[in-house]
């Protein structure tokens, strides 16, 4: 059986206003975020980087850690600028990616500068736990997004400070979240 509903052609012109109206409100807000988007500034040349990475101005130098990096400034300092592998990883819009490759870096400092990010991933703390380097394990279990099935792993570290560490930083989470 069909049903019939009648409905007046007001009505009817009432509610494609009404449509156009939201398309119109929601077509703004994508826009807005779009543009928001590429407002954000970046960081596009090598050279200005290294600019800013040396400038005795604490604003500009503070915008290598802050403003987003071109694909292109992060694959010119991993292959062509090591001294600033370390200094690369504390920019906030670092990708996983990046710190997935760099936590496996031959420089210690780099490792290290990894160990205390907050974006790391399982992978990641997986590696850096296993690391030769007594304070990169150090920096692991200090990070507070190492998650707890691995603190409790890094309790058996055979570094009896590392093992100690680890039980202490256990119990205080157990302590927290309690």
């Amino acid at each position: 059986m069909q049903t019939i509903i009648f409905v007046s052609f007001e009505s009817l012109i009432i509610l494609e206003e009404m449509i156009l109206s939201l398309q119109k409100h929601y077509r703004k807000k994508i826009i807005k975020r779009i543009n928001n988007r590429m407002r954000t500034p970046m960081i596009n040349t090598i050279q200005e980087y290294l600019h800013l990475a040396a400038n005795d101005n604490i604003q500009d130098n503070n915008k290598t850690r802050t403003e987003e990096l071109s694909p292109a400034v992060i694959g010119e300092i991993l292959h062509h600028y090591p001294e600033k592998k370390a200094w690369l990883v504390h920019n906030k819009h670092i990708p996983a990616e990046v710190l997935r490759l760099l936590c496996t870096d031959e420089n210690a400092d780099v490792r290290f500068t990894v160990a205390m990010k907050n974006k790391n991933d399982r992978y990641i703390f997986e590696t850096l736990m296993n690391d030769p380097d007594f304070s990169i394990r150090l920096a692991i279990i200090r990070n507070k997004k190492l998650p707890i099935d691995l603190l409790k792993k890094m309790t058996h570290d055979t570094n009896k400070t590392i093992a100690q560490e680890a039980m202490r930083i256990l119990r205080l989470r157990d302590t927290e979240s309690s």
